[in-house]
């Protein structure tokens, strides 16, 4: 955890982007403060976590970007080990880090393309489907105001007036398309944990028997099977959070593959 600690006199504030790329440079780290913060667009909530929506049922975005969590992961881990029996050998890496949040580039676009396979399946598939006739028919979860009152905000962007406010279940009905374009068309619609778990490298490998080496002419041989990036765990996985290792947003990189390959060793 890194923490501004000193700045240049007179000044006791930085902005959050200076530390944190796709941050807002509206929300301020102070000194005292950790330099990970990441602020950015999010949904404006009840006191117990529940989305609110407006009078269209969609979500309503708070004005001021809000702190969704810290960019540094709490701790990185690995466990390497290599095993030998007899003539074979066996050798592993599995790595990974926990704690983070970073916004899913990948699946925001997803979801502006409406290529994401959620809008096909499920309640989301036949609400498209009623999109496409014109009606209304998608309801999404949260919250709405009962008695007609709208929401006030401090300069930092609390809701100072929840008190005051009755909110119920939504039951407003909306399209799809216009739901998915407000709930996950920015950064803070799109966050995910930066905890991922992979399966970095196994080998196997096996040493050709010294009365077999010495008739070919060489010393010491051996040849072991590669497999690298064969198992990988995240929420989700269409971002391969090792290629993040600072930032808000993720990119549009490909997941990393899985590659498999020989290795010969010859010793003459």
């Amino acid at each position: 955890k890194e923490i501004l600690t000193d700045i240049y006199p007179g000044i006791t504030q930085l902005p959050s982007s200076y530390f944190v790329g796709s941050s807002s440079n509206a929300r301020f780290v102070q000194i005292g403060e950790r330099i990970d913060a990441y602020y950015t667009r999010t949904y404006a909530r009840t006191a117990d976590g529940k989305i609110i929506n407006d009078a269209g049922g969609r979500p309503i975005i708070n004005p001021t970007p809000q702190f969704v969590g810290n960019t540094n992961p709490d701790w990185v881990w690995g466990v390497t080990n290599k095993f030998s029996y007899k003539d074979f050998n066996f050798s592993f890496q599995f790595d990974g880090r926990v704690g983070g949040v970073i916004s899913d580039y990948v699946e925001q676009k997803t979801w502006a393309g409406g290529r994401i396979i959620n809008t096909v399946q499920g309640d989301m598939g036949i609400a498209r489907e009623q999109d496409v006739l014109g009606v209304k028919s998608w309801i999404g979860e949260g919250v709405s105001i009962a008695n007609g009152g709208a929401l006030k905000y401090d300069a930092l962007g609390k809701i100072t007036n929840l008190s005051e406010l009755t909110f119920v279940t939504n039951t407003t009905k909306t399209f799809l398309q216009d739901y998915v374009g407000r709930t996950y068309g920015f950064d803070g619609g799109n966050m995910m944990s930066r905890t991922f778990a992979k399966l970095r490298e196994i080998t196997i490998g096996y040493s050709l028997p010294h009365s077999l080496t010495k008739k070919l002419g060489i010393q010491s041989a051996n040849v072991s099977l590669v497999g690298r990036n064969l198992l990988y765990f995240a929420e989700r996985t269409d971002i391969d959070l090792d290629q993040y290792t600072s930032g808000g947003r993720s990119g549009l990189q490909t997941p990393t593959t899985r590659r498999f390959g020989i290795n010969l060793n010859l010793v003459f």
